[in-house]
């Protein structure tokens, strides 16, 4: 049933992919290398011996083809031709074919179809200018030496269950303005290069596993939307620049030089997984975000850890980042040089670091990361912010490096702010640090992991086996949240008020006790849930009289660069003075980023002193050729509201050196 559903599922996708496409029902070709009889692919028995024949046939796609190919091993037989995807042809692996008691029986794993280069092949499969009705379809494809897998350039073809595995030194999909479609589809053991490497365009994943490549499992310059896929064992899981959405993703044992997720621009972490990630450079254990605007909801950080002076598990740089929902338990920052008797070397904090402009975090629950601080390192820029609402910091004293604005939450040891308050959160099950053996060495213990719901009398969600479990006391940190704040998918009954920490406001909050079971009805009037309508119940709506809940559309700032302009020329030693004007109609503007490029790289200047025109002097030292550049600004208000300012171009000459 499991195995019809995903079948279900996958088709659909895959008409969703193919959705504005009118095709007449398809031809069948049919590939069979133990095929013995005409070899004119008309049927099993007659099928061609050669795939290649079958391309030959189906081009041109006048009218829709399916070629389907049995089981077996096959080979372009010109290193120079690999097999070309074809605009409406699908290509199906997978088959019995004439070995198989039912030719037509179809299990991609029994009947493996395995698409394989010769010793010397640059890659299998090109998909060159094709759109998404060229389909490679339940195939394992090979790579080997120094070349990929799959070629595309100026391509979007749709892969459905392929297993792409190999050890060439590049990754198994190279791909240019590439805007593909991936289904169930597993990458796994390149030993020597990477999954997918993507340069342009837009990427989707639906659905698929990246298990123990050597490098970046997923690399793209463009735009990457992930859906349910797992990163497994992977040396540095995701590297984006660009957009980056992700939604019921696990990422498991990475490791890297660098962050094991990497996103360079904006980004959207919904319902993801981060578990025992490893970075060793400093950055990051689990992900590191720059220059964009991120927001994560429902995100579970756990066991990552940093071995030089990064943090535990997430690196924010020049960002605006916002967190909803989110559980850092068990996240170790960088601690070269740190032994249990002598803390005084280098060391990250537990769990965030942050150097930008906004940092906002609702509803999160930290506890038992290990760091300096344990909690979050905050490296305030000129007007920037940093406020967390309603959550559980229970990190030990002293988890925030520097002040922050903390509101409705529970602290270890205090932290001023209204609404804020000191007592043991009451977790349903503790997690813990294993010592794994070396009780006097704590860089190698390991995460154990808990249960960080709140008890409650009233039941709190298990969701191991997804259901309600009453305990014996109640959480203090239930319904102690902002008295104004929405309740969120909170269940009933919910005593009117958002409990804190990480499940607070969400469908597993724990329930409001009032000293009697749970009613099996909903009473008219019962705001709280205590099943009555009383004096509680007028507080509570009275609270909210007249509150105006319409939310404030902001305006966003607006920049331009007034120097230089556009079209001058500068010769050295002429200052190059870069200044902008910006302005925020309704709010301010926060430190601002010029960018230059050229054709000798780019470079990245952020503004960390406030001034009327956010001036900066470029200096000649760092002009690297003659000639023309392009500069743009990014600027941020008080909201999270990013802008990009138009382009100017200008020239420069250095002086005469002879």
């Amino acid at each position: 049933m499991r195995n019809r559903r995903r079948c279900q599922l996958l088709a659909i996708a895959v008409c969703a992919c193919l959705a504005g496409v009118s095709w007449a029902t398809p031809r069948v070709i049919y590939v069979d290398g133990a095929a013995t009889g005409a070899n004119d692919g008309s049927s099993w028995v007659d099928a061609y011996v050669y795939l290649q024949d079958a391309l030959a046939e189906a081009d041109p796609a006048e009218e829709p083809s399916e070629i389907r190919v049995a089981q077996g091993v096959y080979t372009p037989p010109d290193r120079r031709e690999p097999f070309a995807l074809l605009n409406g042809v699908t290509l199906k692996g997978g088959y019995a074919g004439v070995a198989g008691d039912d030719p037509n029986g179809r299990d991609t794993g029994c009947y493996a179809t395995i698409l394989t280069p010769d010793s010397i092949a640059r890659e299998v499969i090109t998909a060159n200018r094709t759109d998404p009705t060229a389909v490679l379809d339940g195939f394992t494809v090979r790579s080997s030496g120094r070349w990929g897998a799959v070629s595309i350039d100026k391509g979007s073809p749709t892969f459905i269950d392929c297993h792409f595995v190999g050890g060439s030194r590049s990754s198994a999909i190279v791909a240019s303005d590439c805007n593909s479609v991936l289904i169930g589809c597993r990458f796994e053991g390149d030993t020597l290069g990477g999954g997918i490497n993507c340069d342009g365009g837009h990427l989707t994943l639906r659905d698929c596993a990246f298990v123990q490549n050597e490098f970046k499992a997923v690399s793209v310059s463009g735009r990457l939307d992930l859906l349910r896929c797992s990163f497994v064992a992977n040396n540095q899981a995701v590297s984006c620049r660009g957009t980056l959405t992700a939604r019921d993703c696990t990422f498991l044992d990475n490791r890297g030089d660098g962050t094991p997720v990497g996103c360079y621009g904006d980004s959207t972490f919904t319902d993801c997984r981060f578990i025992n990630n490893r970075s060793s450079n400093g950055s990051a254990g689990a992900l590191g975000i720059s220059r964009g605007n991120a927001t994560l909801t429902r995100c579970l950080f756990a066991g990552n850890s940093d071995s030089e002076w990064g943090s535990g598990a997430i690196d924010s740089h020049f960002s605006v980042t916002e967190l909803r929902h989110c559980l850092f338990v068990g996240n170790a920052g960088g601690a070269r040089g740190v032994t249990a008797n002598n803390a005084a070397g280098v060391k990250g904090p537990g769990a965030i670091y942050h150097f930008g402009q906004i940092l906002r975090i609702s509803n999160c629950t930290f506890a038992d990361n290990r760091g300096h601080p344990n909690a979050i390192r905050y490296s305030p820029l000129p007007n920037s912010i940093a406020e967390l609402s309603q959550c559980i910091v229970w990190d030990g004293p002293a988890p925030f490096s520097r002040e922050l604005s903390v509101t409705y939450s529970n602290v270890q040891g205090g932290y001023a702010g209204a609404g804020n308050i000191d007592v043991d959160p009451g977790f349903a099950t503790l997690g813990y640090w294993d010592p794994n053996g070396t009780p006097d060495d704590p860089n190698d213990d390991v995460w154990v992991m808990g249960d960080y719901h709140l008890k409650s009398q009233a039941g709190h969600w298990d969701e191991e086996d997804e259901n309600w479990v009453l305990d014996d006391v109640t959480s203090p940190c239930v319904d102690l949240g902002d008295p104004n704040s929405p309740l969120g998918a909170e269940p009933f009954p919910n005593g009117g008020f958002v409990n804190l920490g990480a499940y607070g406001g969400t469908a597993q909050a724990s329930r409001s006790y009032f000293g009697a079971p749970v009613c099996e009805t909903q009473i008219a009037g019962d705001i709280n849930g205590d099943c009555q309508v009383d004096d509680l119940d007028l507080e509570i709506l009275t609270s909210h009289w007249l509150i105006d809940a319409t939310p404030t559309v902001n305006i966003p700032p607006t920049v331009r660069i007034i120097s230089p302009a556009d079209g001058a020329e500068l010769t050295e030693p002429t200052p190059i003075v870069l200044r902008v004007e910006a302005f925020d109609p309704d709010g301010i503007v926060l430190p601002i980023a010029y960018t230059m490029h050229s054709e000798a790289g780019t470079a990245h200047i952020t503004i960390l002193e406030l001034s009327e025109d956010w001036e900066y002097e470029y200096d000649w030292a760092y002009v690297r050729h003659d000639g023309e550049y392009q500069v743009w600004v990014e600027a941020v208000d008080d909201a999270g509201a990013r802008v990009v300012s138009p382009t100017v171009t200008f020239t420069l000459h250095r002086a005469d050196q002879g």
